[in-house]
């Protein structure tokens, strides 16, 4: 298997999709999201903050996305499914970040993707 350093990887509709590691303009807009999000308390609790955690997708056995900022209930560890990759039940909001500089660029979850993502899993 080809490798690609420094590179996302992701899985989705059965594609394989390979991603440049987000630079420092997105992981600051990154920051500046995530501090509200922490600020009203969702950190803590129920909820927690996190980013790059991978999401299980029902559209293939193997399909998961990797978005910027998610927030997930706090029992999320319960809810791993494989590949890094955790049920869709237990995330609350998806987030991805787009900068004007990948205005464009093909953004690789879409919205009918995390919608689907949110309906129970059929076993392949």
């Amino acid at each position: 298997m080809e490798r690609h350093p420094g590179y996302r990887v992701e899985i989705i509709g059965g594609h394989l999709l390979v991603i440049p590691s987000p630079d420092a303009p997105h992981a600051r807009a990154l920051t500046k999201l995530m501090r509200p999000f922490i600020a009203a308390g969702l950190d803590d609790g129920e909820t927690e903050v996190l980013h790059n955690v991978g999401l299980w997708l029902p559209t293939g056995g193997e399909d998961y996305a990797i978005p910027d900022l998610v927030v997930v209930d706090a029992d999320i560890d319960d809810h791993f499914v494989e590949n890094n990759a955790y049920d869709p039940a237990c995330f609350r909001l998806v987030l991805v970040v787009a900068l004007p500089d990948s205005i464009g660029a093909k953004v690789t979850l879409d919205v009918a993707e995390i919608l689907r993502a949110g309906q129970p899993r059929t076993s392949d």
